[in-house]
């Protein structure tokens, strides 16, 4: 379906109400003028049906699985068509302001969208005259229902019903001649009372309606009531909807209509975009015009926010630029840059910040700004080069507010831990002062805070601290994006720190909240809840589980300030060992090509690279190299928890008992995080067994045991080192509370376990004569009888070729 008429026929409006009545998911795509170039637009279709997957039931994984950051425009068009023809529920795709993309590359996409278009998309194409005119071949084809300005225009009758809403006297006859029908002259001139204009009316056959701002500045809006130059201005209709078919006309729009959720509209424009050459309208006439919608855009609330506020400002901005008030854009883009750059108008932002003219394309803030969008996009050279010119110019003279705006873009761009900290004390010092940091961009940053925080390491309570008040702040203001994101970096800052108790928690509570689909769990936040929850099932030793979960990181990663796709290439390297898989581990060791190798945005990613090569490398029997590369990152991932806590694995299982307890014993304040306590723990108790201090091993183990079993950390009983699988069996019969426990790191679930023998039913009596149980306490524990555990024990023993309970549990260390 195509909707093409003049500005001011209601187009938006008339299709927002009709999109609100229809049963089936509608994805909307409002294009702006940034968004004329192939990749803009393919990204701009992918987001708009993944959010409107979001909210579907259904078969949604294929269209979330998408990733148009991180690959081609071309290979995300291709995935797209595929993803689509695997729907089961139709979807309709509006794309509103379809003939911007006319002015670049931008409508190859939507052609090609149009040529391939599976039985499962329904299109909606709203946009000018000029849409028309670049879709003239395709209209030809009976496919397609046009809507045009005749089908929009209103009616005599709907003329007088609009006519008692606002208790005119005009008469609906000779309005409609005046206007013949054109809905916003009809509407300014109710409002106004005006009873003829100097200016012709546009005919259906105007591109864009530019006559509209001489009409409504030298004959309409003069002559209205004060009052009602702030009033929003909206098509109206009093007739039912219904759901359309093939070939009916569109009905009109009704008061209260508004795209979808995330669109940013003006009901009826009051003015076009600038006055057409040739049209007898002043530049002043058409500033004040701009400056009317400009600010009616900030007061009025006929704008659905892209955030929390109310407010547009990338469009505002533009409006202040189209009224050759350079500076008023500026301030408007200084005071909301933060949230742009965090959303998914970063690259919107850098555009408008390059068409600012001199003094204010210079401004040292403006460039701060562009830089920050070019590293969320992914142009982090560039980024950098933008950072230096800015302080460069700043060092010939700083305009007021410079070093917040710098202090912030510390925090998302630097590396260095020192610069970092102190920026964030200047931020910090920042939100006492009211006036530093507006309303509108206080939650976003305090969630520049807190991610600058992770990056650089700070002690996980303070982390924590700052995302729960970014959580907190986000949802009192419904702001769902930046909320979503803090509760998924506290899951993940949490499983990063061992904490998994805490960490499921707050998983399970992001599954209930936003989907139990984890394909729902990757996005704008580079994949976080999934990290987490890979995370946590590493450390529970289901490493089956943690895999799926990482490729959906890796394939849905996005260039952007996360860089949680580096982080989970490290997890993959260190699961693929743990399983010992050559194809897995091939993999991993392919991935790791796409890490950076050197720190950025400080992540230690040459400190993850070897840490991941020194596991891959003990997995693949080169364990001298694995333990020279350990050895050589030990003081580097002192600072590492995590990293630290793999590689003393490295150096236990390599025999240097010694090293191990030194890394993990320096650590400072990160020894008490709980996988960095259990690590340490069994490393002690190690080297007790081995001076003959028994007593002292088995005190020692239980310690670990008590953090492990407390927390669901498996792994560290679990990587096949024989040494410690003897102590924990010799633990079971020193006694311990962790029978069930131990007994559940001491099953072998490799695929060669002679374990696979065993029926499912005489797996979990296995399991039970690995503890301290006697059979009669094993048998109340099952619910059965002593005499069927008795006989699912002979049946053990022969499959295993043992004789004794002893045998059978010794043959598996």
């Amino acid at each position: 379906m195509v909707v093409s008429a003049p500005a001011g026929y209601g187009k938006t409006v008339a299709v927002a109400a009709w999109a609100a009545q229809q049963a089936t998911p509608v994805a909307w795509l409002r294009l702006t003028s940034f968004d004329t170039d192939r990749s803009r637009v393919i990204q701009g279709i992918v987001r708009a049906l993944q959010a409107a997957a979001q909210e579907s039931v259904a078969d949604r994984s294929e269209v979330l699985a998408l990733a148009p950051l991180r690959n081609s425009a071309e290979e995300v068009a291709r995935q797209l068509l595929f993803a689509l023809e695997a729907l089961e529920t139709p979807v309709t795709l509006v794309i509103d302001d379809a003939h911007r993309a006319a002015e670049g590359t931008g409508f190859a996409v939507i052609e090609a969208l149009i040529a391939s278009r599976p039985d499962t998309l329904r299109l909606v194409l709203v946009g000018t005259s000029r849409l028309g005119i670049a879709l003239a071949g395709h209209l030809l084809t009976p496919s397609f229902t046009v809507l045009a300005a005749q089908e929009l225009a209103f009616t005599v009758e709907e003329i007088a019903s609009l006519r008692a809403l606002t208790a005119d006297p005009a008469d609906p006859v000779k309005v409609f001649a005046e206007t013949q029908g054109w809905p916003i002259a009809v509407r300014v001139m109710l409002l106004s009372g005006a009873r003829r204009c100097a200016v012709p009316m546009p005919t259906p056959r105007c591109w864009c309606g530019s006559t509209c701002v001489t009409i409504c500045s030298r004959c309409c809006l003069p002559n209205s009531a004060p009052s009602s130059s702030t009033r929003p201005l909206s098509t109206s209709c009093p007739a039912a909807w219904r759901r359309p078919s093939p070939g009916d006309r569109m009905p009109k729009p009704t008061w209260t209509a508004a795209p979808p959720r995330g669109c940013s509209w003006i009901g009826t424009r009051a003015s076009a975009e600038r006055s057409t050459a040739g049209t007898p309208s002043s530049p002043g006439i058409a500033r004040r015009s701009h400056v009317w919608r400009t600010r009616h855009v900030g007061t009025t609330g006929c704008v659905v926010p892209h955030g929390p506020g109310g407010e547009a400002p990338l469009l505002a901005a533009e409006r202040w630029l189209a009224a050759s008030d350079p500076g008023e854009a500026t301030r408007v883009i200084l005071a909301s840059w933060v949230r742009l750059v965090l959303g998914s108008e970063a690259a919107s932002l850098d555009g408008l910040c390059a068409t600012l003219p001199e003094p204010y394309a210079s401004d040292p803030r403006v460039i701060l700004v562009r830089a920050c969008a070019q590293d969320q996009i992914g142009e982090e050279k560039v980024a950098r080069m933008h950072f230096a010119h800015a302080e460069a110019v700043a060092g010939k003279g700083a305009p007021d507010g410079y070093d917040l705006v710098h202090a912030i873009a510390c925090l998302i761009l630097r590396d260095d831990r020192a610069e970092v900290f102190a920026a964030g004390e200047l931020v910090r010092s920042a939100f006492i002062d009211e006036a530093a940091i507006t309303a509108s961009e206080h939650v976003a940053v305090l969630y520049v805070l807190a991610w600058a925080h992770m990056r650089v390491r700070s002690a996980p309570d303070r982390i924590l601290e700052l995302l729960t008040a970014t959580q907190r702040e986000a949802e009192a203001i419904d702001d769902a994006d930046l909320a979503t994101r803090a509760h998924r970096h506290r899951a993940l800052t949490l499983a990063w720190a061992g904490m998994l108790a805490q960490s499921r928690e707050v998983v399970a509570e992001i599954q209930a909240r936003e989907s139990m689909d984890p394909a729902t769990w990757t996005g704008a936040d580079g994949g976080t809840g999934e990290l987490a929850a890979a995370i946590i099932a590493y450390w529970e030793d289901d490493l089956d589980a943690a895999l799926p979960r990482l490729d959906r990181v890796i394939r849905n990663g996005s260039a952007s300030i996360m860089g949680i796709d580096g982080a989970a290439r490290l997890i993959l390297a260190i699961v693929a060992a743990s399983a010992r898989r050559a194809p897995l581990m091939r993999r991993a060791a392919q991935e790791l090509i796409a890490v950076p190798r050197q720190d950025l945005h400080g992540w230690s990613w040459p400190a993850f690279r070897q840490c991941a090569l020194a596991v891959l490398d003990e997995a693949a029997g080169r364990r001298e190299r694995a333990l020279k590369i350990a050895q050589d990152l030990t003081e580097q991932a002192k600072a590492l928890p995590l990293v630290a806590v793999v590689l003393s694995g490295v150096l236990r299982r390599g025999n240097d008992l010694r090293g191990a307890l030194a890394l993990l014993e320096g650590m400072g304040h990160y020894r008490e995080l709980p996988h960095v306590r259990v690590a340490g723990l069994t490393t002690s108790a190690l080297v007790h067994r081995r001076r003959g201090a028994i007593e002292l091993m088995h005190e020692t183990i239980e310690r670990a045991l008590d953090v492990a079993s407390a927390e669901g950390i498996r792994r560290p009983f679990c990587d096949g080192e024989l040494e410690i699988r003897e102590l924990l069996t010799e633990h079971i019969a020193w006694g311990t509370p962790h029978d069930d426990f131990i007994a559940a790191c001491l099953s072998d679930r490799s695929d060669g376990s002679v374990l696979n023998t065993l029926s499912e039913r005489e797996r979990a009596v296995f399991e039970q004569l690995r503890t301290n149980r006697t059979m009669q306490e094993v048998a109340d524990l099952m619910g059965v009888s002593i005499n069927t555990v008795k006989t699912h024990q002979r049946a053990i023993y022969r499959k295993l070729g043992v004789t004794s309970r002893r045998e059978a549990v010794r043959l598996l260390l």
